[in-house]
């Protein structure tokens, strides 16, 4: 038995066969070398290529292990690495490395514990104060300390096999960037199998904020490569990102065009990392698969504290951002921000089958639409939210649900008009489904929102089912601009009799103006209490304005208001005229009424009614109208003869019979319990006793205003002469 050290000795009294078997000083096992002329690359050989592990030289002869020679295998134990989670294997793992080729190897790790670094060199970057945001970062000269990192640079066509080892930074190890983990820089066609990364986040303590050149301390970094897969790989514990995938130019003084292309992180995992679990920065059909990305910057952690997060990393002559990424089936949980962000910059990304729990999904506005056309469905979210921001969002399929008082937003907010401007598709938002647990005690009121605001063309929302949203506040809020552009159809909006048992209503509303709506119909409020939502039907030009409402269960005592909001034409206000009926319901009586009003928006006086003044007071609807600033409103409540019901319901229709041709909103307010304008129907039919005669001012008044009215309704055609 022969140690390869005592035949490669100097001075050696073996002598030099053409093939020799040997045992490994190292690791004690066989291993067999043979004569060899040539390098691994083809050159001559000299002594500076006998590197000693692997290529020997004995007197004027060189030897080759027989086992790289016929599969370009080399294993990191043979390079001394010990694995004993004691040792400091860095400087073995390195000298591995630096053996290696250009291309065409393989890399075997044990299934060991392998330990990085020793813990001697403790210095740490010092914090300064930055001026912008008075938060203290890292500041000096980010290159201090020894280089224990493992780089593979400008490689090609390799494997490197991990059998589960870990590497495992020592934990008196400074949170400096030479002592990262893996990089794999500007390298092609390569693939990495179960090898895992342990940056020992809770021991080394990093506690600098996010200033660009110091956040380069990952487990496993990919910059500018192109053809590669890691699976099966963890990272945890890092002192910055678990995994980070960019381009060169991101630190590189001379920017290139050098993107990193077609990578896939399959089945990898990232925990407990300090500020991201993974970063994806200018690169091109990047895509995860599987694998689990959690618990980010939850102990203590830095911005942006994300499962993980695709962005644009700096603008640059070559563009930015990330296209046609595509996130599978992936885990996202318990992250101190959100669990995925398509930042600025990612656009065309497919996210699917992925399980987010306690963190939201977020897409970024971006005023260059780069951020646009993502396409997100069929993934489940376990108490997360949903932001939509980008534009051109696909969002469908989708399955929300809720512990009992879990606050909930879905925000689909365009911040830029890029639809308009034909920089992004439809926004379409559909199939989606939400539903909070009832619970089974009670759990007061708790908040949920669907929001929709800002640039609303081109927003379509439909066919989605919101049950036991909310109890309080508002549960559909729409703003921005009044511009009739959003589409809002085939909804339900529903809260189960347990839900309303256990969390009571309590200042519920939600916004229901025709202002926003270009179309909304078969939308359903089944919430006690809330208005139905108003409908509208697209109209040709020549079409007759028609509007129509039904009201259900409107409690004793209550007030209801219609109001007609931003009228505006190229027409006067007194070419518009609105005929309204209504008719009132009571479920106690067989008994319907039935009466009309004619009103021009023009005046602040109640108009013409159809019928007298004994008729009205027979009637079960009491009006009364108030115009101000281009807003009309009626109010209804329940007659007084009918007062000893305890429900009531109203049915309205609106048509318009002048000139006026543009269309115009409709707002139905919720039920409520004050009026604090007169109601001006409720005329008396003589004059009281304390009431003082008129003048003759007043008489002139009336006749100026009914003659200006007969003018008005001669005009509209309404009457003849």
């Amino acid at each position: 038995m022969i140690y390869t050290n005592d035949f490669f000795a100097t001075g050696s009294i073996y002598p030099n066969d053409n093939l020799v078997q040997l045992v490994d000083s190292f690791t004690n096992e066989n291993v067999n070398f043979k004569k060899v002329t040539l390098w691994h690359d083809g050159t001559a050989m000299n002594p500076t290529k006998a590197d000693g592990i692997i290529y020997r030289q004995k007197d004027n002869d060189y030897y080759a292990d027989v086992d790289w020679l016929a599969n370009r295998t080399v294993y990191v134990k043979r390079f001394g690495a010990i694995g004993d989670g004691v040792t400091n294997d860095a400087p073995a793992i390195r000298r591995m490395i630096s053996f290696l080729p250009q291309k065409d190897f393989i890399v075997v790790f044990e299934n060991a514990k392998y330990m990085q670094g020793d813990g001697s060199f403790t210095e740490r970057y010092p914090l300064v104060k930055d001026k912008e945001s008075g938060l203290y970062v890292y500041g000096g000269n980010e290159n201090i300390g020894p280089e224990l990192f493992f780089s593979f640079t400008d490689k090609s066509d390799f494997t490197i096999y991990g059998n589960g080892a870990l590497i495992k930074a020592h934990p008196n190890n400074p949170p400096i960037i030479n002592m990262r983990g893996f990089e794999f820089i500007r390298c092609k066609n390569f693939k990495v199998e179960n090898l895992n990364y342990d940056g020992s986040k809770n021991d080394r303590k990093p506690d600098g904020k996010d200033p660009n050149k110091y956040n380069n301390q990952s487990g496993f970094k990919v910059s500018s490569s192109q053809k590669y897969e890691l699976t099966d790989c963890r990272s945890d514990n890092c002192c910055m990102d678990g995994f980070f995938i960019s381009s060169d130019e991101l630190f590189a003084e001379i920017k290139t065009n050098n993107w990193n292309e077609d990578g896939i992180l399959r089945n990898c995992h990232a925990d407990n990392n300090y500020r991201q679990g993974c970063s994806i920065v200018n690169s091109k059909r990047f895509k995860v698969i599987g694998g689990s990305y959690t618990n980010t910057g939850k102990t203590y952690g830095t911005s942006p504290k994300m499962g993980i997060d695709a962005e644009e990393g700096s603008t640059s002559i070559f563009g930015r951002g990330n296209t046609d990424a595509v996130f599978d089936g992936v885990l996202f949980e318990n992250n101190e921000n959100a669990g995925l962000a398509l930042h600025y910059g990612t656009r065309d990304a497919n996210v699917t089958n992925c399980v987010f729990k306690n963190n939201p999904l977020f897409v970024a506005p971006d005023k260059d639409a780069l951020s646009c056309n993502n396409t997100i469905f069929n993934n489940n979210f376990y108490d997360s939210h949903a932001e939509l921001r980008g534009g051109g969002e696909h969002f469908y399929g989708n399955r929300f649900y809720l512990s009992t008082q879990i606050p909930f937003h879905m925000n689909i907010i365009c911040e830029y008009p890029h639809f308009k401007n034909k920089k992004c598709r439809e926004t379409l938002v559909y199939n989606n489904y939400l539903k909070r647990e009832s619970g089974t005690v009670s759990i007061g009121q708790v908040a949920g929102s669907l929001t929709i605001g800002e640039y609303k063309d081109g927003v379509k929302v439909f066919n989605n089912t919101f049950i036991n949203l909310a109890s309080k506040d508002n549960f559909l809020f729409i703003y921005g601009p009044q511009d009739r552009t959003l589409e809002f159809y085939d909804n339900t909006f529903h809260n189960t009799d347990a839900f309303l048992t256990n969390s009571p209503i309590n200042n519920l509303v939600y916004t229901n103006s025709e202002s926003f709506l270009k179309n909304a119909y078969n939308n359903k409020i089944e919430i006690p209490g809330m208005p139905p939502m108003v409908s509208t039907v697209k109209k040709a030009q020549s079409d007759k304005l028609v509007r129509s409402f039904h009201l259900a269960d409107i409690s004793k005592d209550k007030f209801v208001d219609i109001t007609f909001d931003n009228l505006a034409s190229a027409f006067e206000a007194r070419d518009l005229y609105l005929k309204v009926t209504t008719k009132g319901y009571w479920y106690d009586m067989d008994s319907t009424q039935v009466k009309e009003e004619i009103i021009s928006v023009s005046d602040v006086k109640p108009i013409s009614y159809t019928g007298t003044i004994d008729d009205f007071k027979r009637l079960p609807v009491s009006t009364g109208i108030y115009i101000k600033n281009n807003k009309a409103t009626l109010t209804f409540t329940q007659s007084s003869p009918d007062s000893i019901n305890q429900k009531w319901a109203l049915d309205v229709v609106i048509e318009v019979l002048g000139n006026y041709t543009d269309d115009f909103p409709v707002n139905i307010s919720a039920p409520y319990d004050t009026n604090s304008q007169p109601m001006m129907i409720n005329v008396p039919i003589s004059k009281s006793l304390s009431q003082a005669d008129s003048s003759a001012a007043d008489i002139t008044t009336l006749c100026n205003d009914f003659n200006s009215l007969l003018l008005k309704l001669k005009n509209a055609g309404v009457m003849q002469n």
